[in-house]
């Protein structure tokens, strides 16, 4: 096994052109499975031997000591790792294939409390940045969206902006009054 692993390393190295630090990163995972082979069997494993309930009791060892980013790196690296290896004619079958990846949790973003999304929304000196700000805090646009709105996708009275795709209501009556203010009485927005 640690002969194909070498192989492997080199073929990221000189083929696959990839980062040192992919490298060294790939090269830890698959040494510690290296080892935990090593040390479950009592002799140098085989790769052939290797199959999904030996990869899930080391993924087990792992996820106990190790973030569960670190545990999806190290299954991206033993999946590569086994593709390369049967590509290569070295095995017959992929152990990976029946391997699931740990959700990964990412952080919720933090929310902006009302008096501090009041504050920045009455800062801007000009009209049309105070408007664009309303409309974003009061309807929940995204700058992606609020840029690709037209005047004619503002209607006031409406419960949406009448976007053809998807509308989206006024959720506060600043909202409204900005954007009546900027766009229909005379201020340019663009």
């Amino acid at each position: 096994m640690q002969s194909a692993i070498d192989a492997f390393l080199e073929h990221l190295r000189s083929e696959k052109r990839a980062s040192k630090h992919t490298i060294s990163n790939y090269g830890r995972d698959l040494r510690g499975l290296h080892s935990f082979l090593l040390d479950k069997r009592g002799k140098e494993p085989k790769l052939r031997d290797v199959d999904v309930y030996s990869l899930r009791g080391w993924l087990g060892a792992l996820a106990r000591t190790h973030a569960p980013a670190s545990t999806a790196r190290a299954i991206a690296a033993v999946r590569t790792f086994f593709k390369h290896a049967r590509r290569s004619g070295r095995i017959e079958k992929d152990p990976t294939e029946l391997l699931a990846s740990p959700k990964v949790r990412r952080p919720l973003p933090t929310l902006v409390s009302q008096s501090a999304a009041a504050e920045i929304v009455e800062t801007p000196d000009k009209l049309r940045d105070r408007a664009a700000l309303e409309l974003m805090y009061g309807s929940g646009l995204r700058v992606s969206e609020l840029c690709g709105l037209d005047v004619g996708d503002v209607q006031p009275g409406a419960s949406g902006l009448g976007i053809a795709v998807e509308p989206v209501p006024f959720l506060a009556e600043l909202s409204r009054r900005g954007v009546k203010a900027a766009v229909f009485e005379g201020v340019a927005v663009a």
